[in-house]
């Protein structure tokens, strides 16, 4: 008997436990026929479980076994095509865990094909996303929001922030989340920063829904340097994102968006380690960009003070502290040298604030804080 028979026979068993044992082996029944066999009688023979009717368990360990496949066994651009009808049924379920781990199977497939792609392939790619995106139930949409950002990233299709567009402006607020928090991700790979997703981004930022609001506002900390040399636009869409996030009703809102401030783009623009590793925009360029941020020195001290004098929500602050003195620690003497002399003031503008809070406590972060 082998093992793909073996496999069969304990699926179709109605023995649940013996079935979670069968699909834990998934890994070994695949490299055990090789690729040809893999190709014309599991995948098709899982496609056809998939539609069964399976338990969430199993759905789930579906979808993790079937990452072992890539690159190792399916290597082909066709062999690794044959998956997606799998993935697109497990990204419909109900079952959250089981919808989430689909995409990452989806990205992890992505991320293994070989540049370039055929026309054949992106037009399968895309079509699957079509689906999910024009499906009627929200499950599907709110799966293949995390897709549209690594498939972007991979072929560049023109389609896909049309079709990422209509998720974000879908009438279900779990869909809604969804792109919002990944929208970052997609605006980090467009070419275009005036592009029509950033009017989507301010759109979202405004949202009825604060969960909404609160991903939209933390989806720019997943932008990345890719705005860092148009300052004067960072400064025109990301200052009055971060300003309306301050002000927000939601104290979950306030506290995503005083991380954001300092945790995600200042530390990014800042931290020279991160443009050495990541980009190669300089540490001057990175300055400059992290200047036009703070251009308004009183818009950007309103900002801080409705941040970090917030009497409520101790949880807005705890975030704030830790991040800013990441950032003073960094880059503290390229600041001063760079910026004019309104940024230095709200720099010990900002360390004013933050005495009021540690009157008479000593931090092992005050220094780089509060130093001039």
């Amino acid at each position: 008997m082998s093992p793909f028979e073996l496999f069969q026979i304990q699926m179709s068993e109605g023995n649940t436990e013996a079935q979670v044992d069968a699909m834990k082996r998934l890994p070994v029944v695949a490299y055990a026929i090789g690729p040809a066999k893999t190709i014309s009688d599991l995948v098709p023979f899982l496609q056809h479980l998939s539609q069964q009717g399976l338990e969430d368990e199993l759905l789930l360990l579906l979808a993790k076994q079937m990452q072992t496949f890539v690159p190792n066994l399916l290597t082909t651009h066709d062999s690794m095509i044959s998956l997606l009808p799998i993935l697109e049924r497990l990204a419909a379920v109900e079952e959250t865990v089981v919808r989430d781990q689909s995409v990452v199977c989806f990205n992890h497939i992505c991320d293994h094909f070989k540049t370039p792609l055929e026309p054949a392939t992106i037009s399968s790619l895309v079509s699957m996303t079509k689906r999910l995106v024009g499906a009627d139930w929200f499950t599907a949409k709110v799966s293949v929001s995390g897709m549209l950002p690594t498939l972007h990233k991979l072929t560049k299709n023109s389609e896909i922030p049309y079709l990422y567009k209509e998720l974000c402006l879908d009438e279900t607020p779990m869909v809604r989340r969804a792109a919002s928090l990944h929208l970052g991700h997609l605006l980090a790979s467009l070419e275009d920063p005036g592009c029509d997703l950033i009017h989507i981004l301010q759109q979202l930022c405004k949202d009825e829904q604060d969960s909404v609001r609160m991903l939209a506002v933390s989806s720019l900390a997943s932008v990345g340097p890719s705005y860092g040399t148009t300052p004067d636009f960072t400064q025109a869409t990301f200052l009055p994102i971060l300003k309306a996030g301050s002000t927000d009703m939601s104290w979950y809102v306030q506290r995503d968006d005083s991380d954001l401030f300092v945790g995600g783009v200042c530390f990014d623009l800042c931290s020279s380690e991160f443009h050495l590793n990541r980009c190669s925009v300089n540490l001057d360029t990175s300055l400059k960009t992290m200047t036009a941020l703070f251009d308004d020195a009183g818009e950007s001290a309103i900002i801080w003070q409705r941040i970090s004098l917030m009497p409520l929500e101790t949880l807005v602050f705890n975030r704030t502290l830790p991040n800013t003195a990441r950032i003073c620690q960094l880059s503290w003497h390229a600041l001063f040298r760079s910026w004019p002399t309104r940024k230095r003031k709200f720099v010990l503008l900002l360390s004013r604030i933050l005495r009021k809070w540690f009157t008479g406590v000593v931090l092992p972060c005050s220094r780089h804080i509060c130093c001039p």
